[in-house]
């Protein structure tokens, strides 16, 4: 990781989460809406370089069976260098402290990402035991 990088359960204003987004081409989104979002967010985790949000990624759900780990977001010229990581074995470690037993975590990767989840355990579907994950977009 790069010098002068910092990684910690902090939040993320709605103004650095609508420019993160906007940075990788996720879509526009409103600062009102973002900021909506974000206030019932689980967890958040962010990475900072000289004050600037370089990458963030948070977890929404129940906050005992259920957890989704949502908006895992890095600059483009900062990815590579483990801060993804970082911030992943955060949230992970957040989640473990809440979670009653059984309970599940899920996600859906980017296009081209689900080998870095893999190597965390999570499973891609289809498989034996489940049907393809879903979306249905507003």
């Amino acid at each position: 990781m790069p010098a002068k990088i910092s990684i910690g359960a902090s939040s993320l204003s709605a103004a650095e989460f609508v420019r993160l987004r906007a940075g990788l081409g996720w879509g526009e989104v409103s600062e009102e809406d973002a900021d909506r979002s974000l206030r019932a967010s689980l967890f958040q985790c962010t990475a900072r370089a000289g004050g600037e949000a370089i990458g963030f990624g948070r977890v929404v759900g129940d906050g005992v069976m259920y957890f989704y780990i949502q908006d895992m977001m890095i600059r483009p010229e900062h990815q590579g260098h483990g801060i993804g990581a970082s911030i992943l074995e955060t949230l992970l470690g957040q989640i473990r402290e809440k979670a009653g037993s059984g309970a599940m975590i899920g996600l859906m990767a980017a296009k081209g990402k689900a080998g870095f989840y893999e190597k965390y355990g999570f499973v891609s579907r289809p498989n034996e035991a489940y049907d393809p994950g879903m979306i249905l977009v507003l």
